[in-house]
């Protein structure tokens, strides 16, 4: 997973603080959890959902630039690849989620506090909520988002590790110009339908 992060040589001691930060609002958020979990799983799904929705951001980006054949984002090209391919780390980031979900999301355990109105809603929309389905949905949204993010980063770079003339290159530009097409009308759909609630 590590392996699709880019290799530079500088930002050792920005990467190193900012894993001290991250770790330090982990911690904090898993002491907060043994204060109040529900307030705790909130404001970790806030949080996941900002920077999932910058990683998914980039990554339409991306795919409408390679799909429009636009070449005046060249400069930008590089850092949205980055944020896509970065997209395997939400597999792990999404496990707090789905080990708090009971605390965010009402039909994982409904309660007659709802209201009957209400609980004839859940169980009318059970064959879509439930954890079995919401866990096999997870599974399929991040393997796309993870394949599409992760080879559109990956071409890139050996494309620009051969000569221009080479026929490698050419080749490599209509994958992505093809992987971008096709998830652009796949990635809108299943962005409207992640939405747990």
């Amino acid at each position: 997973m590590i392996s699709v992060l880019p290799r530079c040589g500088g930002g050792r001691s920005a990467l190193g603080a900012s894993l001290v930060v991250g770790g330090l609002g982990l911690a904090a958020t898993l002491a907060g959890g043994f204060a109040d979990a529900r307030e705790a799983s909130y404001g970790y799904l806030f949080a996941f959902a900002f920077w999932l929705a910058l990683c998914l951001g980039a990554l339409v980006l991306l795919s409408a630039f390679h799909a429009a054949r636009a070449r005046w984002p060249t400069v930008l090209r590089r850092p949205l690849e980055v944020m896509a391919a970065c997209s395997p780390l939400f597999i792990l980031l999404f496990l707090p989620v789905a080990l708090t979900m009971r605390h965010l999301f009402p039909w994982v355990e409904p309660s007659p506090e709802l209201g009957e109105h209400a609980l004839r809603l859940l169980e009318h929309r059970r064959p879509y909520l439930n954890p079995p389905a919401f866990f096999l949905r997870a599974i399929v949204y991040f393997g796309v988002w993870c394949a599409v993010g992760v080879l559109l980063y990956r071409w890139s770079v050996r494309q620009d590790a051969e000569p221009e003339s080479n026929a490698r290159v050419v080749r490599m530009t209509l994958w992505q110009r093809g992987v971008a097409a096709g998830s652009l009308p796949v990635g809108g759909l299943w962005l409207s339908l992640a939405h747990p609630a």
